[in-house]
């Protein structure tokens, strides 16, 4: 199980486009905690004197203990910030067994508009991984304009442990984020039409789980047989989730599984992540449903996908993966 962090929690640290906010919020999530909120149980062993550049550690009792890098003082512009994986790291700057792809442009942090607003942000988080949603366009507030699609998309990432299909993958950590810099109009979870496809390359396993370290071995997709439902636009497809079902218990939802890039199996599957079976209509982006966060990106220029990310079931796989 997994815990909700918001920023309308009591008192939740401040998203800005400040250098050094997103890892103050991480620090309050990950290591220490917050007003009732314990700290998922992660620690973080380097940050630079400046407080922008922050190395995360995740369970090593639990889980790998993979690194995590932020460093929101190398970007040019202050929305952004880059995220690096490590198997190792002597200091906030030197490391081995380095995994990712983030854009250049790293992933948006602060403001669409460039300002130093406060923005509405959540996580979702365990001693093992972490998901980290941000709302950049609609500032501090969790009740955008209705009917604002635009307000409503957000910029995702998770770093840490994914649940590997392998009885043995001691590589089963990734670093999942948008890779463009385009922010409005792509993100982690880009949707190619049936069985759809998530990733755009947005999400790099430390190692094949053979130990492999090319990167194009270790990059990976996820995918749906669900195809592009969930799916909003002019067609027939919403992002919309219809809350009178979430909360009678329907299963809406699937998990989609991590496949490596040049290999056929399925590697595994990142905790928590749902995406929807069908169209319903009904659920506010940010609303909490069943134990699980709803979250909306936008997935192309008019289109827009809603997912869940589920905290009672974080770690759960499939039954037929038992």
């Amino acid at each position: 199980m997994a815990t909700i962090y918001k920023s309308s929690d009591s008192g939740a640290p401040v998203l800005n486009g400040t250098a050094g906010s997103m890892i103050d919020v991480l620090t309050a999530v990950l290591v220490d905690g917050y007003g009732t909120q314990a700290a998922a149980g992660w620690t973080k062993p380097f940050e630079s004197a400046g407080g922008d550049v922050a190395v995360f550690q995740s369970s090593a009792t639990n889980g790998l203990g993979f690194y995590y890098r932020i460093d929101e003082a190398a970007p040019a512009d202050g929305r952004y910030a880059h995220i690096d994986g490590y198997e190792s790291m002597t200091d906030v700057d030197t490391g081995t067994g380095h995994f990712n792809q983030v854009h250049a442009s790293g992933v948006q942090k602060a403001h669409q508009d460039g300002n130093t607003d406060p923005l509405c942000w959540a996580c979702v988080a365990d001693d093992r991984g972490c998901w980290f949603v941000n709302y950049n366009r609609y500032g501090a507030t969790e009740t955008p304009t209705p009917g604002d699609d635009d307000q409503l998309c957000a910029q995702l990432f998770y770093v840490g442990d994914f649940m590997s299909a392998y009885i043995v993958d001691n590589y089963s950590a990734c670093v999942a984020a948008c890779r463009t810099s385009s922010i409005a109009h792509d993100n982690l979870l880009y949707v190619n039409s049936p069985p759809a496809t998530y990733g755009n390359d947005a999400i790099q396993a430390a190692r094949t789980y053979l130990g492999g370290e090319n990167e194009g071995d270790t990059r990976m997709y996820l995918i749906s047989t669900a195809g592009t439902r969930g799916y909003s636009g002019t067609g027939p497809y919403s992002w919309h989730l219809d809350a009178s079902k979430l909360d009678a218990g329907y299963d809406l939802w699937q998990m989609p599984y991590l496949k490596d890039r040049n290999h056929s199996n399925i590697r595994g599957w990142l905790p928590g992540l749902r995406v929807p079976i069908a169209y319903p209509l009904g659920v506010q982006a940010h609303d909490i449903h069943n134990g699980g966060l709803v979250v909306q990106l936008r997935c192309g220029s008019q289109n827009w996908f809603g997912l869940l990310i589920d905290a009672q079931d974080f770690r759960v796989k499939p039954d037929w993966a038992h």
